[in-house]
């Protein structure tokens, strides 16, 4: 039997879709730590979505870290999010992965990572 860990007893997790349309959501409006949290819980309890939730969790990190003025962190974060966002499909959920990771690259380039212009875009049909 698996050893429970505290966080296990904080609360049940939220089904698989409702925790994406709050991580989605948060990240929408910019709201990166939220975001982070929302990504995070995905990761863990739904095991389908687990390397596509990390990549965009990486990225929430990396954009907070830029809003604090955290500039190291912001870097180390963005580095891991851009290896995690290579690792994963072309889409996501309906998310367009291929345009998060071009957009998110080239944000990388800016002297200051900006911390809110980033945004989640659906992919066309």
């Amino acid at each position: 039997m698996p050893t429970l860990k505290p966080h296990d007893l904080q609360r049940p997790a939220a089904p698989c879709d409702e925790l994406f349309r709050r991580a989605v959501g948060a990240f929408s409006e910019a709201r990166w730590y939220e975001a982070h949290d929302h990504f995070e819980e995905l990761w863990r309890h739904c095991s389908a979505d687990a390397q596509p939730a990390q990549a965009v969790l990486l990225v929430a990190v990396a954009l907070h870290h830029a809003r604090a003025g955290n500039a190291i962190g912001a870097r180390l974060a963005a580095g891991r999010a851009r290896a995690a966002l290579g690792a994963v499909g072309q889409t996501w959920r309906g998310l367009d992965m291929a345009r998060l990771a071009r957009e998110f690259a080239a944000l990388e380039l800016s002297p200051r990572l900006p911390t809110s212009v980033l945004r989640l875009h659906r992919t066309t049909p």
